[in-house]
């Protein structure tokens, strides 16, 4: 079993499967156990040699949002451990919340790579996403929100520069434009901007020829 000394090997299958969380399923037939519970059955497997290295490639797809929290939760305490990571995911969320550096890559070539911070930074620099909820009543729109992008019925969305006061005169101007404002908020960018930053560049210099 992955190189474990055979006097080893029940005792580091305890040890594994508390990381895991799953010391109460120990007799039982994985097959049995749900998708999520699988996936740390799989991490728990690379775990059984005690590596200073582990590869993760898209760990939590297919696996219902409980079982992804906690198995984000359980490479969080691996990462804590001093165990290396390389991640592989299409979840940002997991990135964000998993990673020390990032590398994006667009088109299958890397197109940033570094702490998420200095990645942000770089990209957006004192930009803010702002983010605003209408209510449902009336089709009318504010002319304001024509600079914004549309996520839904009633949420609109935009990447902008803030000085002092813009909310203020932004939200004003909602409030004039006959609609009732229900939410406001204020978000610092992350890694999902900042891959459609880079993707939109990607395809700005694509027409410009650029390589």
């Amino acid at each position: 079993l992955m190189g474990v000394d055979e006097p080893h090997i029940d005792e580091r299958a305890e040890a594994v499967l508390t990381t895991i969380g799953l010391p109460d399923r120990r007799d039982d037939p994985v097959g049995a156990l749900s998708g999520g519970m699988q996936r740390r059955v799989n991490i728990g497997v690379a775990l059984i040699c005690e590596p200073r290295f582990l590869l993760l490639d898209e760990p939590s797809v297919g696996v219902y949002r409980q079982g992804r929290a906690r198995l984000a939760d359980i490479l969080g305490e691996l990462r804590s451990s001093g165990l290396g990571m390389v991640l592989v995911t299409h979840d940002l969320e997991e990135a964000e919340l998993l990673a020390d550096r990032v590398a994006e890559l667009v088109d299958g070539s890397v197109r940033a790579y570094g702490t998420i911070p200095d990645l942000i930074d770089q990209a957006f620099g004192e930009r803010r996403l702002v983010r605003v909820e209408l209510d449902a009543h009336g089709k009318k729109i504010p002319e304001v929100l024509q600079r914004f992008e549309r996520l839904a019925d009633t949420v609109w969305e935009s990447l902008m520069d803030l000085d002092p006061g813009d909310l203020d005169a932004l939200f004003e101007q909602l409030r004039g434009g006959g609609r009732e404002l229900k939410e406001g908020r204020v978000i610092r960018p992350g890694l999902a901007e900042l891959l459609g930053h880079l993707t939109e560049s990607q395809e700005t210099n694509g027409a410009m020829g650029l390589t």
